[in-house]
C-alpha cells in the first residue's frame, strides 16, 4: 500500500511538472505586452524597440535580454543599455545615448564630446552644440572617434557635470578643471563659482542651489567681479577687489 501511494504521488508530481512546463511554453503565458524605454533624448522609444529586436506577444521569460543588450550597444547612437524583465508582462529598457555631453575648445574649433570623453564631432559653430564648455584640459591632437588625451581631468569634469542637478546644469556655461583640487564653474551671468575638489559634490551643489538666486538679487553690482565659494559645503559670496 505504501509503495502504491508513493508511486501515485510521484505520478501526480510528474503531471504537475508537465502542466507547469506546458504553461510556461504557451505563447500567451507571461507574454510581453508593454515595453518601457527610459532615458531617451534623440531616439524614440519605438526606435529603441526596433534596435533591440523586441517582439510583443512573445514570452517574457524566453526573451533573450543579453542579445537585446548586445544589439542596442552595437548601435553607435547608444553608449550603454540595460534590459530587464518586470513580471507579469513588461520589458524595461534603460539606455544611455551616445550624444554630446560637453564642448571642448580645440585650436580654432570645438570638439563635441560624449560622457566617456570620446570625440563625436569637430565643428566651428559652437552655437549649434548648446553644451557646457570644459576648459583646463591638456590639449592633444585627436580625431572623431578618439578619446580626449587628458582623461584624468576629463573624468573630473565629467563627474562634476554628471552630478549637477538639471536646474543648475542649465545655468552653467563652463567648468575649468586645470587644477582638479580647485575646480571653477562659471554661470551664464557670468558668476565665478569655486567648488574645490570633486568630493562632496551633492552637499556643495545643494549649497549652490540655495544661494544662487539670492546672490543674484543681493549682489547685482558685484556679480561680475565677485565669486561664490561653495568648496566648504556652505555658500559664501566673496566680493571682488
Amino acid at each position: 500500500m505504501l509503495a502504491k501511494k508513493k508511486v501515485r504521488i510521484a505520478f501526480l508530481l510528474l503531471l504537475l511538472l508537465l502542466f507547469c512546463w506546458q504553461l510556461v511554453q504557451a505563447p500567451w503565458f507571461l507574454a510581453v505586452r508593454e515595453v518601457e524605454v527610459m532615458n531617451t533624448s534623440t531616439l524614440s522609444p519605438w526606435e529603441v524597440e526596433q534596435i533591440a529586436g523586441v517582439y510583443r506577444g512573445t514570452s517574457l521569460l524566453k526573451a533573450d535580454i543579453r542579445e537585446m543588450k548586445r544589439r542596442l550597444e552595437a548601435d553607435e547612437r547608444i553608449l550603454h543599455a540595460e534590459v530587464k524583465r518586470r513580471l507579469p508582462q513588461t520589458l524595461v529598457i534603460i539606455i544611455q545615448e551616445n550624444v554630446g555631453f560637453a564642448a571642448v575648445p580645440y585650436f580654432s574649433s570645438w570638439l563635441e564630446v560624449n560622457h566617456e570623453g570620446r570625440v563625436l564631432s569637430v565643428t566651428n559653430h559652437f552655437s549649434a552644440l548648446n553644451l557646457p564648455i570644459v576648459t583646463g584640459l591638456n590639449r592633444s591632437v585627436v580625431k572623431v572617434g578618439d578619446f580626449l588625451g587628458d582623461q584624468a581631468r576629463w573624468q573630473v569634469a565629467s563627474k562634476c557635470l554628471s552630478q549637477l542637478p538639471a536646474s543648475l546644469l542649465n545655468q552653467i556655461s563652463e567648468i575649468n578643471v586645470s587644477d582638479p583640487t580647485s575646480i571653477v564653474l562659471y554661470s551664464r551671468d557670468p558668476l565665478r563659482i569655486l567648488i574645490g575638489d570633486s568630493n562632496n559634490l551633492e552637499k556643495k551643489y545643494r549649497a549652490l542651489a540655495g544661494m544662487l538666486d539670492r546672490v543674484r538679487e543681493d549682489q547685482k553690482e558685484e556679480l561680475a567681479n565677485g565669486q561664490l565659494d561653495v568648496s566648504s559645503g556652505k555658500a559664501v559670496f566673496i566680493k571682488g577687489p
